[in-house]
């Protein structure tokens, strides 16, 4: 997403204008938090297991016009041989259905995401997303440490994802992640987002700085943020201020006086849903096949079933490890190389592009 209009310089083209490009790129990183909670309450997630991958794709609205001519209808091809649904990379920067990632996937408009557990301890979760046709892709890798703080426990978000723009001279932007908190956990426990946060870009100059606050003990709001850019010149003083909540509405004061009241929206935004294979075609790894007793036995208030479920997955993890020690082989990831601290898609679509 870019602007159209240029404030900044006459007659310069907003896409060539660095100073109404990386807020667009800014906006998506302050407006992606929301979706992934629907409500404060906590609850205990699923632990997902070494070697565990899940598959999906979204298809964009909006975007369908520039494609008219080269596009046919979205759906998604049912797989039944073993190897039609293996996930393969093709070499050339992708297939008539838009992406070389998911055979399956019938769609050119598709934004495609695939994630895995790539390491056990600690407990390193990488993935990547991809557009070939908008030229933009995400590497990422994620995992936590958990402290308790009295009434509450917080969770550090370690790792880092670099968001890359393929569509003009390359652009590589590197961001981290805010720290979770669970508070009130001996009565009703909710989360919120704390710490600072950085984005920045290393062939622009451009950088932000960006603190999700955390809720005073005996006052004060939850879910404020505050945020600032800085241009390559001018280190000290932003051109772009940015305050609000960062799962409501986010006001950008600019420089030059100019204020946008609804910088961000979340509240605007439709959340796209996500679209996978069905769980009888899925791999045996795949998430929703891999936990889908679990799954069923939670629909129904089968907390006992769901226990059950739950420990012959992890049964099966410590089978796997035991086999590994004794045939003295060592687990490999699937899609994902270590590279010092990184873990880093092995056919990124620049990658793709260049072979």
């Amino acid at each position: 997403m870019r602007p159209t209009r240029c404030y900044h310089s006459k007659g310069s083209n907003s896409r060539s204008c660095k100073v109404c490009v990386y807020p667009y790129v800014y906006k998506w990183y302050l407006g992606a938090f929301h979706a992934g909670r629907r409500s404060e309450v906590a609850k205990k997630p699923y632990n997902p297991i070494l070697g565990e991958t899940f598959h999906c794709y979204w298809h964009l609205k909006g975007y369908e016009e520039s494609l008219k001519s080269t596009n046919k209808p979205s759906k998604v091809k049912a797989t039944n041989s073993e190897s039609e649904s293996q996930l393969t990379i093709d070499a050339s920067s992708s297939h008539a259905n838009g992406t070389g990632l998911f055979p399956w996937v019938d769609d050119p408009n598709a934004l495609v995401f695939y994630g895995e557990q790539v390491s056990h301890h600690p407990p390193i979760s990488a993935f990547y997303a991809e557009h070939p046709r908008k030229k933009i892709s995400l590497n990422a890798h994620i995992w936590t440490k958990s402290k308790f703080l009295g009434l509450s426990i917080s969770v550090q978000n370690i790792g880092h994802a670099t968001l890359t723009l393929l569509n003009g001279p390359r652009e590589d932007y590197v961001l981290n992640f805010p720290n979770g908190y669970v508070r009130s956990i001996l009565t009703v426990p909710w989360v919120e987002l704390g710490g600072p946060v950085t984005i920045s870009c290393a062939q622009t100059g451009y950088n932000a700085k960006v603190e999700f606050m955390t809720k005073l003990f005996f006052s004060g709001e939850r879910n404020k943020i505050n945020a600032q850019v800085f241009g390559p010149e001018e280190k000290k003083k932003p051109f772009l201020v940015v305050d609000g909540e960062w799962n409501g509405v986010m006001s950008g004061k600019w420089a030059d006086g100019r204020t946008e009241r609804g910088f961000v929206d979340v509240n605007s935004l439709k959340i796209q849903t996500k679209k996978t294979k069905p769980i009888a075609q899925q791999e045996p790894y795949e998430s929703r096949r891999l936990w889908k007793h679990v799954t069923k036995a939670l629909k129904f208030n089968d907390v006992e079933g769901a226990s059950k479920a739950k420990m012959a997955v992890e049964d099966r993890q410590r089978l796997d490890a035991k086999e590994r020690e004794e045939g003295k082989s060592t687990w490999r990831p699937r899609m994902f190389e270590k590279s010092g601290d990184n873990w880093n898609f092995v056919k990124t679509l620049d990658k793709r592009q260049t072979s």
